[in-house]
């Protein structure tokens, strides 16, 4: 992350999807956007970027909110054990490379009305943060949160 918070100076980023565990969230924010999006996969399969980049694009646009990425050290990033089971189903990679398709479709098309409101809420967010104005400046995008913790391969369409 480019950013670091003014008190403890961990480094943070709002990013336009951060991963869903942990991601934490107000009860009455998750009740406000409709909680998450059950209707985008077959039952019994991962829902992949529709649990996490989805609800929190609807957060962005209908609350002005955006997700924030913790920057851990890579030796701590994954020292807490297995991660991302959800990748061992038979389903979920040919399911992840549709879902991320449609995300990118509805959400992330360059100048679209849904993707700069995303774009805002991020700006908002990281405006209570220190960041490196310049680099900012040169690279204003915020970035998917694999793109943040360095994640390759979960985030390409």
């Amino acid at each position: 992350p480019r950013c670091a918070e003014r008190g403890s100076r961990a480094r943070v980023e709002a990013a336009r999807c951060v991963d869903v565990g942990p991601l934490f969230v107000r009860r009455s924010q998750f009740l406000q956007i409709g909680g998450f999006n059950e209707s985008g996969v077959p039952r019994g399969e991962p829902g992949s970027v529709r649990v996490d980049c989805e609800m929190e694009a609807r957060m962005a646009l209908g609350l002005g909110l955006a997700p924030l990425a913790l920057g851990l050290a890579p030796a701590d990033r994954w020292a807490y054990g297995r991660t991302h089971v959800a990748w061992d189903h038979p389903k979920m990679e040919e399911g992840h490379k549709w879902r991320m398709l449609d995300y990118r479709q509805r959400y992330e098309l360059p100048r679209s009305a849904p993707r700069l409101a995303i774009e805002r809420a991020c700006r908002d967010l990281n405006g209570e943060f220190d960041c490196p104005v310049a680099e900012i400046a040169r690279k204003p995008a915020s970035k998917l949160d694999c793109a943040v913790v360095e994640a390759p391969g979960t985030c390409e369409v």
